[in-house]
C-alpha cells in the first residue's frame, strides 16, 4: 500500500475545516449570530449592543413566529401572507404604522377589524406569549419588512 503524501493530508485537513466551518455556523445558537454583529460600519458602544440585541431578539421572534407563536397559521411560514393575513415583508402596513412599537401594539391587542382581510387577529394570535416573546415577534416582524441594503 503506498503511504499518503503530505499534499494529501493537507487537501483532507482543508476539507474537513470547511465543513466544520459550515456546520457550526449553520447551527451557531443566536447569542452567536448576535456576536457577528459588524462594528466597523459606524455603531459605537451602545449602538453595537443595541443592535446586537435587536438580531437575537430576531432570532427568537422567528422561533417564536414559526412555533409557540402560531403567526405563520394566517402569514405564511415565509411571512408572505394568505388569504386569512397580510404580507409581513413588503413595505406596505394595513393596521399599524409598521414601526417596532406598532407592530408589538398590534401583537398584544390583536386586530379586531382588519383593513382587507377576513378575519380578525385576535390578541398575541390566540396564543399565550410573554412580554419577552411578544417584543421579540414585534423585532422578528420588523426585520422583515425593514431590511438593510
Amino acid at each position: 500500500m503506498k503511504p499518503i503524501a503530505a499534499w494529501e493530508w493537507m487537501l483532507a485537513a482543508v476539507a474537513i475545516a470547511f465543513a466544520m466551518t459550515l456546520v457550526v455556523t449553520q447551527y451557531a445558537p443566536p447569542t452567536v449570530a448576535a456576536a457577528r454583529v459588524p462594528t466597523d460600519v459606524g455603531l459605537a458602544g451602545n449602538d453595537v449592543m443595541r443592535a446586537a440585541a435587536v438580531v437575537q431578539d430576531s432570532a427568537l421572534g422567528r422561533k417564536v413566529f414559526a412555533g409557540k407563536g402560531i403567526c405563520y397559521t394566517c402569514h405564511g411560514l415565509d411571512a408572505k401572507g394568505t388569504p386569512l393575513a397580510p404580507d409581513l415583508t413588503d413595505a406596505e402596513w394595513l393596521n399599524t404604522d409598521g414601526s417596532r412599537e406598532g407592530i408589538e401594539s398590534i401583537i398584544k391587542s390583536g386586530v379586531a377589524k382588519p383593513v382587507k382581510h377576513p378575519a380578525p387577529m385576535p390578541p398575541m394570535g390566540g396564543a399565550k406569549l410573554s412580554a419577552e416573546e411578544v417584543a421579540a415577534v414585534a423585532a422578528y416582524v420588523y426585520s422583515l419588512s425593514h431590511k438593510q441594503p
